[in-house]
């Protein structure tokens, strides 16, 4: 099924680059196997699951595209 995610500019940025390969969102957009497009370019959810946001500024930051724990947290 084809989902909507909302990414602002910064996260665009990313995902081309392909560094960012996971976001985090309050509520699941997706299950897995849902796809979505983001600037021409479509993307398949492979896992959906539900974590802290301070457990993703501490161990996955860089999965969301971001260099360090504060960069996940300004972002």
């Amino acid at each position: 099924m084809e989902i909507m995610i909302p990414f602002n500019d910064w996260s665009k940025e990313r995902l081309r680059a392909g560094k960012k390969t996971c976001t985090s969102r309050r509520k699941p957009y997706g299950k897995i196997g849902d796809t979505f497009t983001v600037d021409g370019s479509q993307y398949v959810l492979i896992d959906v699951m539900q974590a802290k946001l301070s457990d993703i500024a501490e161990h996955w930051y860089s999965f969301e595209g971001c260099n360090s724990p504060d960069e996940f947290k300004q972002v």
